[in-house]
């Protein structure tokens, strides 16, 4: 399963607690993943509190993080903390931190939920 699949799952399970989407309303962000060996794909938050990826790049994302794919599955999965494969050198992070830390604290709140 890449990075890209685990990430859809996720949004699936977000879309579908209403109190994460409730904490999301009027986060508009978009996070960027530019992953090496599966390909660019994003993720955009609406006004609701829904989230949404899609294939390609984005023309203005918030944040844009980039990997491995390896990695970036055992982020999302929670295996690897964030901040950790930031500062082995194994993720690299430009623009709005903020914007990948809360998206970190979400992953939290939904594995708790899951």
């Amino acid at each position: 399963m890449t990075s890209e699949e685990v990430l859809n799952g996720i949004v699936s399970q977000l879309n579908s607690n209403e109190k994460v989407k409730t904490e999301l309303k009027g986060w508009n962000k978009v996070l960027q993943f530019d992953v090496k060996d599966v390909g660019k794909y994003y993720l955009t938050f609406s006004n609701d509190g829904t989230g949404t990826v899609s294939s390609g790049v984005h023309s203005s994302p918030n944040v844009t993080l980039s990997t491995d794919d390896q990695s970036m599955t055992d982020i999302l999965t929670g295996k690897l903390d964030g901040v950790r494969a930031a500062f082995m050198g194994k993720l690299k992070i430009n623009g709005d931190i903020f914007s990948a830390q809360k998206m970190v604290s979400i992953l939290e709140k939904l594995r708790k939920t899951a």
